[in-house]
C-alpha cells in the first residue's frame, strides 16, 4: 500500500486513530470473523510491516508510537538487503511518539556494488524500516522520499499463515523468525500473516489467500491454537481449509503443530488430521521434524526460542527449496 510519498509493505487497510494510522494486515471484514479475544487487534500487531522509501535528498524523518505499551520497542533499519550500520540498526518506539531521523549511508557505491556482486534480492537504496510486534501507530511522514520500484525489491514473495509462532513471538524481531528466514533464504520477499491466539483456519482467511496475487510459494502452520477444538471440528476446518487452497497451482507448505514441552494429549491426532488432510493436495511436513526439542523452546513452554526459529527455517528450507527454485 502506497501511504504519502513511501510505501507500507504487508498492510492492508490504515486505520485513523489518536496521532495517525494504526496498519492492519488484514481487511476489515477478515478481522471481524476472528472469535479470540481482541482478535481484531492482532491484524494490527506491525511485525512483518516495513515502512519502504528512497531518500532522494536530505534525510527522512518518520514518526511512530506504540499503542497501549510504555516498554520501548525496536525498529530495524535495513538498507536493501544490509542492516544498518552503528547508529541506524535499530531505533526504540515507545508509547510517546517517536521520531526516526534516517540518512544515506556513506559507502552507497560499495553496497551497490557488493549486492550486484551477491545478487542480493532488495536494491541497497531502499530503507527498509521494520516494525516491532505490537500496535505501532504511523504518526507522520517527512522528507524527500520516493517508494521503491519494482525492480528495487525481489520478484518473488512467500506469505506465511499461522499463529504468534509464525508471525514471531519472542524471536525478538521480524527478521529472525521462521517465515522471514525461509523467504530470506529462497532470495524471496516475504508477507507474514501471523495471528497470534488465532489462525482457526477460517475458510474465508483461505479464500482471501488464494485470492492475493501478489505471492508465489507459501507457507500455512496449522494446529497449535486450536487445541481446544472437539476432534470433528478440528478435522473440518482441515479438510475445507485444505481443499480451498489446493485449487491454487502456486506452491504451498503445510506443517502442523511443533514439538513443545508439556505436549497436550490431542496434539498427536492433530497432527495425523493435517497429514491426512494434505495427502494428494499439498506438500506436508511433519512439524516434529521441523522442532521437537524441548531446549529450544522458550520459558513460556510453546514458542520457539531464537535458536528454535532458526532450525525450523533451515529444516524447512531444506524441502522447500528444491520446489520453487
Amino acid at each position: 500500500m502506497r501511504y504519502d510519498n513511501i510505501f507500507l509493505h504487508n498492510v492492508e487497510e490504515l486505520i485513523p486513530c489518536e496521532g495517525g494510522f494504526a496498519m492492519s494486515r488484514l481487511p476489515a471484514h477478515l478481522r471481524a470473523i476472528l472469535k479470540q479475544r481482541d482478535a481484531g487487534q492482532v491484524a494490527l500487531h506491525s511485525s512483518g510491516v516495513e515502512l519502504r522509501f528512497r531518500i532522494r535528498s536530505g534525510e527522512a524523518r518518520i514518526t511512530l508510537h506504540l499503542q497501549d505499551t510504555t516498554e520501548g520497542l525496536p525498529a530495524q533499519i535495513l538498507y536493501g538487503s544490509f542492516q544498518g550500520g552503528w547508529t541506524m540498526s535499530a531505533k526504540a518506539i515507545g508509547r510517546e511518539p517517536t521520531e526516526l531521523r534516517i540518512v544515506l549511508p556513506e559507502q552507497r557505491g560499495l553496497l551497490r556494488q557488493i549486492a550486484k556482486e551477491q545478487r542480493m534480492p532488495f536494491n541497497p537504496d531502499v530503507i527498509r524500516v521494520l516494525l516491532p510486534y505490537g500496535v505501532c501507530i504511523l504518526d507522520d511522514v517527512q522528507g524527500d522520499l520516493e517508494p521503491p520500484q519494482p525492480e528495487d525489491l525481489p520478484s518473488r514473495t512467500l506469505l506465511s499463515y499461522g499463529s504468534s509462532i509464525t508471525h514471531g513471538s519472542l524471536s525478538l524481531g521480524s527478521l529472525q523468525c521462521y517465515a522471514a528466514r525461509i523467504a530470506r533464504g529462497l532470495g524471496y520477499d516475504g508477507i507474514n500473516l501471523g495471528l497470534a491466539g488465532n489462525c482457526h483456519l477460517e475458510p474465508e482467511i483461505a479464500e482471501y489467500i488464494v485470492a492475493r496475487k501478489n505471492w508465489n510459494a507459501a507457507t500455512m502452520e496449522m494446529g497449535i491454537n486450536m487445541l481446544d477444538f472437539d476432534e470433528s471440528q478440528f478435522e473440518k476446518r482441515v479438510y475445507d481449509f485444505v481443499d480451498i487452497l489446493s485449487r491454487d497451482p502456486r506452491p504451498i507448505f503445510v506443517t502442523d503443530i511443533l514439538g513443545f514441552n508439556g505436549d497436550q494429549k490431542l496434539a498427536p491426532r492433530f497432527r495425523s488430521i493435517v497429514a491426512e488432510a494434505c495427502k494428494g493436495k499439498l506438500d506436508h511436513i511433519s512439524a516434529l521434524s521441523l522442532l521437537n526439542d524441548p531446549s529450544m523452546i522458550s520459558a513460556d513452554l510453546v514458542h520457539p526460542a531464537l535458536e528454535g526459529h532458526e532450525q525450523i527455517a533451515a529444516r524447512w528450507l531444506e524441502r522447500i527449496r528444491g520446489s520453487v527454485l
